[in-house]
């Protein structure tokens, strides 16, 4: 599945039709993390969680998705979202940008350890899904091999 277009996002909900279009991204951003959740179940990780955050009338909110295999420590976060940076991995269109990370199971009270942002590249201004768990996946078995190195 593909990542529709949103321009005009990075203005904010200030009116209706931003308060649409930010309620447009949001859903479509839950959909392409759950059409990617389909593939990674493929690949073993079929414990799924996708949020929301609508945030205030002046960002676009987020949408964010936990992704694990059964029994084992290490999967993912990923995030869509926009950001106001031009930096090399949000489309130039609309700002959207993929964050993933490796993370480790959140436990009550303690730290949860993650990797370092990690960027979807745009290469033809349309994010894949299935494209995205193939990175995040690799992601994860680097999180497994650093997790299993002693402290």
């Amino acid at each position: 599945m593909k990542l529709g277009t949103f321009r005009g996002l990075t203005n904010g909900a200030y009116d209706e039709a931003g308060e649409a279009l930010k309620a447009s991204f949001l859903r479509a951003g839950a959909k392409f993390l759950r059409a990617a959740g389909k593939a990674l179940a493929a690949k073993g990780f079929t414990e799924v969680e996708v949020h929301s955050n609508r945030g205030g009338v002046a960002v676009s909110g987020e949408v964010y998705g936990y992704f694990f295999r059964p029994g084992e420590r290490v999967g993912a976060m990923v995030e869509v979202g926009t950001s106001c940076l031009s930096f090399p991995f949000c489309r130039m269109t609309d700002h959207v940008c993929v964050r993933y990370v490796w993370r480790c199971r959140r436990e009550q009270g303690c730290h949860t350890p993650e990797g370092g942002n990690q960027w979807m590249h745009v290469e033809d201004d349309a994010f894949d899904s299935d494209e995205l768990a193939r990175v995040v996946a690799r992601e994860v078995e680097a999180g497994q091999r650093r997790m299993s190195v002693p402290a």
